[in-house]
């Protein structure tokens, strides 16, 4: 009788099944905002790479670097490679940056997928163009 009597008790169980959900909606949450900054970037890395490219095979005299770093202010310093020196007479834009992950739990999940604890993730993007 007194089992009966416990199992009819059900104060507090929505309490104790939000503190089981509340810590994975949080880390699917951040998840989602962390990957979406790192898109964000990488798609801006790559569509400057493709910009320098195509200005640098169009117009020899223009300063693509600069062109690169003004597209990419947002996300803070880039590094820039321009490789004209290949056999086939093409161009090719590296753009490098390391982006800081900035999310309190998921940030240190990613941090490790690219080798290092830096609190960065390395991003680098390229394009490859004929020189006309």
């Amino acid at each position: 009788m007194r089992t009966h009597k416990f199992i009819k008790n059900r104060k507090g169980q929505a309490m104790v099944e939000t503190i089981f959900v509340l810590p994975l909606l949080f880390l699917l949450i951040f998840g989602i905002i962390e990957f979406g900054r790192i898109y964000f970037t990488y798609m801006m890395l790559s569509n400057a790479a493709r910009e320098g490219a195509r200005y640098s095979i169009v117009d020899k005299d223009f300063d693509a670097i600069g062109h690169i770093n003004k597209v990419t202010e947002s996300v803070g310093g880039v590094e820039v490679e321009i490789d004209d020196s290949t056999s086939a007479g093409n161009i090719i834009v590296t753009v490098k940056h390391d982006l800081e992950l900035i999310m309190p739990i998921v940030g240190p999940m990613i941090d490790k997928s690219d080798g290092t604890e830096d609190g960065k993730i390395s991003l680098h993007a390229s394009a490859e163009m004929r020189i006309e």
